[in-house]
């Protein structure tokens, strides 16, 4: 069980970090 809880917080923050660097790339691709 508390497997489980780790995993759902590395997925969660895996998601949160993949959607920044999304938006850096998006930022970045409106400047030029």
């Amino acid at each position: 069980m508390h497997g489980d809880i780790n995993t759902m917080d590395q997925n969660q923050s895996g998601l949160i970090y993949r959607g920044s660097m999304e938006v850096c790339l998006f930022m970045m691709k409106s400047n030029n």
